[in-house]
């Protein structure tokens, strides 16, 4: 009978405390917002999508030897020339 309630405290814990996992993420994002980045920014449009939730953003720039010319986008974009 010991042992069952025992038991049953530990699962009630292990259930509170996933329960709260939620409250401590927003607490996590809200903390560190400054160091979460928007990642493969390669559009003027997607940057303006989600410009209120994120604070920085990542893009890459390619320069196209051949061309002599900047692009943004990721090496896939050398591939499909």
């Amino acid at each position: 009978m010991k042992r069952l309630r025992l038991s049953g405290l530990l699962l009630l814990i292990l259930c509170l405390s996933l329960l709260a996992i939620p409250f401590w993420n927003d607490r996590i994002v809200r903390r560190y917002i400054d160091k979460i980045w928007l990642h493969r920014t390669n559009s003027i449009e997607k940057l303006h999508e989600f410009e209120q939730e994120y604070k920085n953003f990542e893009c890459d720039v390619l320069f196209l030897t051949d061309s002599a010319t900047f692009e943004i986008g990721h090496d896939e974009l050398r591939a499909n020339r």
